[in-house]
């Protein structure tokens, strides 16, 4: 019955998450998602409901400030998405086509008319005069992306339903900063399987992501020309009440554009007392990872760990998926900002999901000593820089390069261990206490590492000689005097 599958699902929502007493929410929703299995005409409601009532998304998704709310419409959701037969799920026609945004280029020109308090017959004369007079001329590009078609997509229920949150993503992206739930959706569905995964693909969600969290491109808070307004100091103290803008686009897709009542109700994280903020588009929080750039990062690693590396004829261990005609492949722009060095280079100083960081690194630089170089001087070159006490991400990553389990392992313990040996050297101010503690863990976890360590030992004994002598007295760090055959500490 329809009615009872309309009626349960707005009052779960939005009566019995607002009810003091909820000791029966969980049976409540364990019922309506009970109600939308394998019910085909019961799925299609809700989602041809949000689609028509965007409204709706907006609240159940974003901005109601009842967390219970926000969790039971992802579950439904997903439990609707994943219901769908297969007839309803497939959403690409061609695999091979990944279309990139269109560049438009307008020009508009702008004149200067002075006000003049001549007669009638003079005006004309007027005019033409200010004709003649330099004019501005503003040159702005726009980013388009192609017709669904053209990415060789069909244009079914579901498709529509994730074009509303692309469509969300593109016009909102300042509001939906700090809203955990957004970004859950996109991770779910993409953990549906590789259907959803081609068609985030193509739907360069990669991209979008990492644009975002760096704060640039259309999906960024900092604008292209003629996009988005200009944002100035943007960060996770500041309230979101920015009324969103008005984005010229080909897509005939529902526009959602937030009020500002409801943009209201979303306020950002209680900064912890005597925390420092870090400055940037994203700011995070020492000490503080907000759950939305996790849920982000964590979207980012399934959609590369499902997908090929440039060793086609190579499966990595990280893949995630145990049918190899199940693998799927980045677009060639997907591939260029995931392994600039930015998107690295900020997730790493502010320990952004570390953990999923690193299955992206290995994915990419297992059997490939390109990438496997690259990622370790963004270690050296991050903790050569760091001036604070942020290390857990670099040495995490750090770690993750030496268990690569593949035929250059040992080239990268050499490598890494080398590079923390001429950091020690350095003896960078604030870094040494830390990195000297790393090494010592490192040789207690991994053979190969006391082995590699065992033969440089003289090397090591010498830069801790040379820098307990330059290190000023006062210093807070213990230093060892030497290191033995068998690497036991011995201390002052």
């Amino acid at each position: 019955n329809m009615l009872t599958v309309q009626f349960a699902t707005k009052f779960l929502l939005e009566i019995f998450a607002r009810a003091k007493e909820k000791t029966m929410y969980h049976i409540w929703l364990m019922h309506v998602k009970r109600l939308y299995a394998h019910n085909l005409n019961a799925c299609k409601w809700f989602l041809s409901f949000m689609i028509q009532s965007p409204e709706k998304l907006k609240i159940w998704l974003i901005a109601c400030p009842i967390e219970l709310t926000r969790d039971s419409f992802v579950e439904i959701l997903i439990n609707i998405l994943s219901s769908m037969p297969n007839n309803e799920r497939e959403y690409v026609t061609n695999e091979s086509i990944i279309a990139t945004p269109t560049t438009i280029t307008t020009t508009t020109t702008s004149n200067t008319i002075a006000e003049s308090n001549t007669t009638a017959t003079s005006n004309t004369t007027t005019q033409l005069e200010n004709l003649k007079e330099p004019s501005t001329i503003n040159t702005i590009e726009i980013k388009r992306e192609p017709p669904l078609e053209s990415l060789g997509i069909k244009k079914v229920l579901i498709v529509e339903f994730m074009e509303l949150l692309f469509s969300l993503l593109r016009d909102n992206s300042k509001v939906i900063l700090g809203c955990k739930h957004f970004f859950v959706v996109f991770r779910r569905f993409a953990e549906l399987g590789s259907r959803e995964r081609i068609y985030l693909n193509k739907r360069q969600l990669v991209t979008k992501f990492i644009e975002l969290y760096l704060g640039h491109g259309e999906s960024g808070p900092i604008p292209i020309p003629g996009v988005n307004p200009p944002i100035t100091n943007i960060n996770t103290n500041v309230n979101t009440n920015i009324n969103s803008s008005n984005v010229n686009n080909s897509s005939n897709v529902n526009r959602i554009n937030l009020p500002t009542s409801l943009m209201n109700v979303i306020r950002p994280p209680p900064t912890p007392k005597g925390a420092k903020v870090i400055t940037g588009p994203v700011s995070l929080i020492r000490g503080y990872v907000p759950s939305y750039i996790q849920e982000m990062i964590h979207t980012i690693s399934i959609l590369v760990c499902g997908s090929y590396t440039e060793l086609v004829d190579q499966i990595p261990p990280t893949i995630i998926v145990g049918n190899p005609e199940q693998i799927t492949h980045l677009s060639a722009s997907d591939i260029e900002i995931l392994l600039g060095k930015y998107f690295f280079e900020k997730a790493l100083k502010e320990e952004a999901a570390p953990n999923y960081l690193c299955k992206i690194a290995k994915h990419w630089a297992w059997k490939n000593k390109k990438y496997s170089k690259y990622f370790m001087t963004l270690v050296k070159d991050g903790l050569s820089r760091l001036g604070n006490d942020r290390f857990y991400g670099y040495f995490k990553f750090s770690t993750a390069m030496q268990n690569i389990n593949d035929e250059f392992e040992d080239w990268r313990i050499k490598q890494t261990m080398s590079n923390m040996m001429k950091l020690l050297r350095d003896h960078i101010k604030g870094n040494f206490g830390p990195i000297l503690d790393y090494i010592i863990k490192r040789n207690k976890k991994n053979e190969k590492v006391k082995l590699w360590f065992a033969k440089n030992k003289d090397k090591l004994n010498e830069i801790l000689a040379e820098v307990s002598i330059k290190l000023v007295p006062t210093s807070r760090i213990s230093i060892p005097i030497s290191f033995t055959s068998n690497f036991t500490i011995i201390y002052y």
